[in-house]
């Protein structure tokens, strides 16, 4: 890997990162109560919660900044 696809790399991830932090904070709640409506109380609803967070984590690799990001967290939750 040359170095520039390494610093492309590592500036991609730590872009993901910053999203996934600014998303949780600002929207975790809204994130949670999307949850709620599909899972009971429980382990079900954590399992859910987890699976809803990989997904986000997944999915702001693609985030183009066309929307806002809870629009965007919301469309993926």
């Amino acid at each position: 890997m040359s170095l520039f696809a390494w610093i492309t790399s590592l500036t991609r991830r730590r872009r993901r990162r910053a999203l996934f932090d600014e998303a949780l904070d600002a929207h975790g709640g809204a994130i949670r109560r999307a949850v709620s409506a599909y899972a009971p109380p429980g382990s079900a609803r954590e399992d859910l919660e987890q699976e809803v967070m990989l997904a986000l984590w997944e999915a702001l690799a693609r985030f183009e900044e066309r929307s806002s990001l809870r629009t965007y967290v919301l469309r993926v939750t």
